[in-house]
């Protein structure tokens, strides 16, 4: 049910921007095309629709992307989405191994090479750090060499390299190249550089946006992205509270423990050949009573250990600030910080209430449901009621913001005075179209003037032959403020996918242009051009059988087979 607002297009497609390959194209040839493919955007993936409002500017921005760099990857490709997924593992990983090499498996060699006389051995755990984990971030953190990345202040994507390597040099680059520094075996030189690899620690919030769009991409509720960042930032406290409650005792005693340390008197010593995993478990289990004020563990406090009550002291206060934390974030999921979400969630709820009572079949479900998500892009307001509070300048203003994109493609908008764009669009009306929804059909009169703000529109006529495609800035209707008769639509026009449109009456249009006479003659010229372009592109359809040249430029040979009678001469 849900493939019945799909739109079957006759129409040359453009497939990644890239040029297609005959049959017998070699395999380097064809695996580089699938690998530009990799790295370029996804038009299919959910963090693109949720960045570009349609189609045809996704395709706009692959162009835009396959004529520069080819080493260059697209910050909403399926590369970059794996990348990020890498990204994020390890240095979750990184962020909770990290405080234990630096403090168990630290202390763990000193006492062997004191009492062996000799280097370390490569334990698993050793060995994974330093051999597997280490080269891996270290190739993940190289991508951002060449990843794209979005400015957050313009919204817009960056995938020029000089601008690309200056970014991360001048950012995080020095926290990836610290981080990834490894001593491995302990030597007198190297006695405090373990603590530079707790850089990674300020990766933390590259870490949770990627987690954010991981659970976004996997269809989830951002509150599941809350709940995890919750579960992990209070799993690297409680680890990183853990290792040090172990470590800084030892390196307050000259790398011994005092006799009144909790270690001696708990008898976790590493130096005893006490297991690190038990060290490890009953350093854990004292700070998170303490941390959650559970009670004070198996073992208490000695009056002579000051530096144990002080840091238990610390982790107490802590403890009670992150479950404070906690709390606010939980209440902020249902309080009022989230009004419009839940505002919107609960027309949502009435909609579903209203389709099961009238009985709606599920086609027309779906697209009530698509208008909804659409229209409100999963957040509720009265725009009515804020708009009725400001004055009229300020509106415009709101009105020209918001159109912006618009007035920059439509060509016509351009050319006339910001005075009279600001009259237009603020006399014109949003509207959104569903896929297949027509907008103007032939034989209607052209009352009203459309502009395009994001979709496409098909063009067909009367055999339902697509002519054209409408895009962004395109305009339906023009002619009709530009004729003294009632203008008679001579083709359909229908949208392809979800399309928004700014409509606005002839009256009006006519009413707030009447001065502009010279642009008036120059686009009316251009309007009948474009539909001049249209009959003769119905004239083509209109000759019997098949133009093999132009079917094969437009990729429906060998890219879309299509079935042919064996004999030419029935078409004739």
């Amino acid at each position: 049910m849900a493939k019945a607002n799909v739109h079957l297009c006759d129409l040359k497609q453009d497939t990644f921007g890239l040029p297609k390959l005959p049959p017998n194209a070699s395999w380097y040839r064809k695996f580089g095309r699938r690998l530009r493919k990799f790295l370029t955007l996804n038009p299919n993936s959910t963090s693109a629709k949720r960045f570009f409002r349609n189609r045809s500017t996704m395709i706009s921005e692959q162009r835009r992307h396959l004529q520069g760099a080819s080493f260059i990857i697209h910050p909403f490709s399926n590369f970059n989405r794996v990348r990020e997924t890498v990204f994020c593992i390890l240095w979750i990983m990184e962020m909770i191994i990290s405080p234990i090499y630096m403090s168990f498996v630290h202390v763990e060699m000193i006492y062997y090479t004191r009492a062996h006389k000799e280097k370390y051995h490569y334990d698993p755990f050793f060995f994974f750090y330093t051999n597997v984990l280490s080269p891996l971030e270290a190739c993940c953190a190289a991508m951002f060499f060449f990843t794209g990345y979005i400015n957050t202040k313009t919204k817009e994507i960056v995938i020029q390299p000089t601008k690309i390597w200056k970014k991360y040099l001048c950012t995080y680059y020095i926290i990836d190249y610290l981080m990834n520094l490894k001593f491995g075996i302990y030597t007198e030189i190297t006695r405090f550089m373990y603590l530079i690899n707790m850089t990674c620690m300020l990766r933390a919030g590259t870490v949770f946006n990627y987690l954010k769009e991981i659970v976004l991409n996997c269809r989830m509720r951002e509150e599941v992205h809350d709940c995890l960042r919750l579960f992990v930032v209070t799993l690297i406290i409680l680890n990183s509270f853990a290792c040090f409650y172990y470590y800084i005792p030892w390196i307050i005693g000259g790398e011994n423990f005092p006799e009144y340390s909790w270690p001696v008197r708990v008898n976790v010593s590493l130096g005893n050949n006490i297991p690190m995993l038990k060290a490890y478990t009953e350093s854990m289990l004292c700070v998170v009573c303490h941390f959650f004020g559970a009670g004070e563990g198996l073992h208490g406090t000695d009056l002579r250990d000051g530096l144990q009550k002080l840091m238990l002291v610390i982790v107490m206060i802590s403890g009670r600030v992150w479950t404070l934390y906690v709390i606010a974030c939980i209440l902020k999921i249902f309080s009022v910080v989230t009004i419009s979400e839940s505002k919107y969630e609960e027309y949502l709820l009435q909609l579903e209430v209203f389709m099961r009572q009238k009985r709606l079949p599920q086609v027309l479900r779906s697209r009530l449901l698509e208008y909804y998500r659409y229209k409100y892009q999963n957040h509720f307001f009265n725009e009515q009621a804020i708009f009725a509070t400001l004055s009229a300048y300020l509106r415009q203003e709101l009105m020209l913001y918001g159109a912006r994109k618009l007035i920059t493609k439509v060509e016509l908008f351009r050319a006339f005075p910001r005075s009279v764009v600001g009259a237009i669009i603020g006399n014109a009306r949003q509207i959104v179209y569903l896929p297949k929804d027509f907008i103007a059909k032939r034989g209607d009169v052209a009352d009203e003037i459309f502009f395009i703000s994001s979709g496409t529109v098909a063009l067909t006529n009367l055999d339902n032959e697509e002519l054209a495609h409408l895009e962004d800035g395109d305009e339906i209707g023009l002619i009709g403020a530009f004729t003294a008769n009632p203008y008679i639509y001579n083709y359909n026009y229908f949208a392809v996918e979800t399309t928004e449109v700014y409509s606005i009456s002839k009256k009006e249009f006519r009413a707030l242009i009447f001065d502009q006479e010279d642009l008036l003659k120059y686009f009316s010229k251009k309007v009948q051009e474009k539909i001049a372009n249209y009959r003769s592109v119905e004239l083509s359809y209109q000759v019997h059988g098949y133009d093999l040249l132009s079917e094969l430029s437009s990729g429906k040979i060998l890219e879309r087979p299509r079935l042919r009678p064996t004999h030419f001469e029935n078409y004739f």
